[in-house]
């Protein structure tokens, strides 16, 4: 029996498979297996230097674009706003402005007199001055002058002396004369007119007489 157990030993020995004696390639002969290195599954994944800089400046480009966002937004909602108060202050301001010299303004009264038109004295006047008399019936200034008189007695000779009228318009048939007076609360505007039918009478137009046919007054209240 000690036969067949050395015989079967000797066998199990002569069929274990024999250390290879072939090197690793690429490593030294006699290097040890602590001094070969060892390649990391967690190596392989961790991330370079040059791609962990970009992961940073990506990183803070979207907090830049995160911080960037609300305040361009702030500015948006808020700007229409300043827009309207700036607005709203200018019209007031404008509005107030107007209002002031509104109420510095002197305010003006119009008072206007129209005179009847008698046409059977006017002819009469007409032979009168056909006659030679009152000949500065058909000068116009005169005849504005006079007129004035009548719709103003307070006022004075001499302020139609030393304030000369103002030719307004004049056309062959009708005339305007305008007259400040010297304290300027008051403008007269007198109108005048020749008759077509007075020619018979008179026989030219240039010999007809004028007869004052409107005054206009123009009062302003005196500023305190």
């Amino acid at each position: 029996m000690s036969t067949k157990t050395g015989t079967a030993a000797l066998d199990s020995v002569c069929r274990k498979p024999l250390p290879s004696l072939r090197r690793v390639p690429r490593h030294p002969a006699g290097a040890s297996a602590a001094a070969i290195p060892r390649s990391n599954s967690r190596d392989a994944t961790r991330p370079q230097p040059f791609q962990q800089a970009r992961i940073a400046i990506r990183q803070e480009e979207v907090m830049n674009s995160t911080i960037k966002h609300p305040a361009s937004r702030d500015i948006r909602t808020v700007l229409p706003v300043i827009l309207r108060i700036t607005l709203s202050l200018i019209l007031w301001t404008v509005g107030a402005a107007a209002m002031n010299l509104a109420a510095a303004e002197p305010k003006e009264h119009r008072i206007v007199h129209d005179f009847a038109v008698d046409r059977a004295k006017i002819e009469d006047l007409q032979s009168w001055v056909n006659a030679g008399h009152d000949s500065w019936c058909r000068d116009p200034q005169l005849v504005a002058a006079t007129a004035l008189r009548r719709v103003s007695p307070n006022l004075a000779d001499y302020e139609l002396a030393s304030l000369p009228l103002e030719l307004e318009r004049s056309r062959m048939t009708s005339i305007v004369y305008t007259f400040h007076s010297l304290n300027g609360n008051s403008t007269y505007r007198v109108t005048l007119r020749r008759h077509h039918w007075l020619l018979p009478i008179s026989g030219s137009l240039q010999k007809t007489i004028w007869v004052p046919e409107r005054v206009e007054i123009i009062a302003r209240d005196t500023i305190d």
